[in-house]
Formats: structure tokens, C-alpha cells, sequence
């Protein structure tokens, strides 16, 4: 989880951290735990199963303090360019093209450090881009097949009445439903959903539908 939160979530693979970090950060988060998983129970803190002492992590001393570190580092790590740019790239990924200007990511990225990280404020400064409504990027993006398959649906106001079907289907065209192991999940980019048998497993259910 460690290098997850921060190689996933905040400050991006390339941004800055070392393997020693990676260590000190799940040092940091130990005792962050979950009541009765199996039950979907809240999080808890057991001090009992935190690493004590103080932490060296990304240059700076970490004084022991409880569940306290674990808020404090992940505040740190939301505040930094580095998740700044990373969480606008990704956000320019997914709505306006699979690889976003780098002006546009910039303005939303001093958009994040400006607003202290408000996204409704970074999507704003998105949406009102030029390169938003370019020709080059309009319709630009490809639907995954889940996407696709549930805007089929949404656009013929239609009631699936065998959802074990639809999961076939997703299957089929290479997302099952909440399959996906690495923590990164299914890939938005066009790549990786369009070939010559993709294409066709999405005539096949259009026709279908």
C-alpha cells in the first residue's frame, strides 16, 4: 500500500520516491486497518500494530505520532506538483484524449496547487480549455467495453433482464466485470480495447441489442 498510494494515487511512478520511501511510508500506515473486513467493517486504527519510533520519509522526519502520521503523510503527498500534474494528466487521460496536451494538463495542474486541490475546480478549468472542444480531440476517445455496453443500454432506455448475459458479453470483449488483479485497473486508453476482434465483438452485440 505503500507504494500503491504513492505510485497510483498522488505523486505518480516518476514522482520522486525511493524504494527506502516506499518502506518508511508502510511503516507510517501500519495500525490503519479495517473492523471485520469480511463484514464490511470501518476503518480502524490499532496502535498496537503501529511500527513506533520516528521515520525518515521523502527527506523529512516523521515524529511518532499514531494514526496522526498516516493523515499528515497522505495530506503532504495530496499538496505536492507532482500529484498535481499526475492526478490532471489522468483526468485529461479519461475525458479529453488518450494522450492529453501537455498546456492543458499544466493549466489544471496550477488549477489543483491554486484550489488546494479542488476537482470540481480542475475539471472547470478541463472543460473550458480550447483543447477540450478542438477538432483534434472532439469524439476523440474510445469506450471500454463496459462503457459501451452501458451506454448502448442507456441510450434505448433498455431494461436488461439477464445481467449474467451482459457480463458474458464484457467478458467477451476483454473486461469482465470486476476482474481485474493489478491495482491499477482497466487501461482508458484506445490501444488497448481496439483491434479487429474487438470491433467485431462490438458489432456482434450491437446487432444483438
Amino acid at each position: 500500500y505503500g507504494r500503491e498510494v504513492m505510485e497510483l494515487h498522488t505523486v505518480g511512478v516518476n514522482g520522486g520516491y525511493s524504494q527506502a520511501d516506499v518502506t518508511d511510508l508502510a511503516k507510517i500506515l501500519t495500525g490503519w486497518t479495517i473492523d471485520q473486513p469480511q463484514q464490511g467493517g470501518e476503518f480502524v486504527f490499532d496502535l498496537r500494530k503501529h511500527e513506533p519510533g520516528s521515520k525518515e520519509w521523502f527527506g523529512q522526519k516523521v515524529s511518532e505520532n499514531g494514526y496522526v502520521e498516516g493523515q499528515r503523510a497522505l495530506e503532504w503527498l495530496a499538496a505536492q506538483p507532482q500529484t498535481a500534474h499526475f492526478i490532471s494528466y489522468k483526468l485529461a487521460q479519461r475525458f479529453v484524449a488518450d494522450e492529453p496536451p501537455p498546456a492543458l494538463v499544466d493549466r489544471m495542474a496550477q488549477t489543483y496547487l491554486s484550489s488546494d486541490g479542488d476537482i470540481k475546480q480542475v475539471l472547470r478549468t478541463m472543460v473550458h480549455s480550447p483543447e477540450f472542444w478542438s477538432r483534434a480531440n472532439y469524439r476523440n476517445k474510445v469506450k471500454t467495453p463496459l462503457e459501451f455496453v452501458a451506454s448502448a443500454f442507456r441510450a434505448t432506455d433498455t431494461n436488461p433482464t439477464n445481467p449474467g448475459a451482459l457480463v458474458g458479453t464484457l467478458t467477451r470483449m476483454g473486461e469482465p466485470l470486476y476482474q481485474m488483479q493489478p491495482p491499477t485497473g482497466y487501461p482508458m486508453t484506445a490501444d488497448h480495447w481496439m483491434n479487429s476482434a474487438a470491433l467485431v465483438d462490438r458489432l456482434n452485440f450491437s446487432m444483438q441489442l
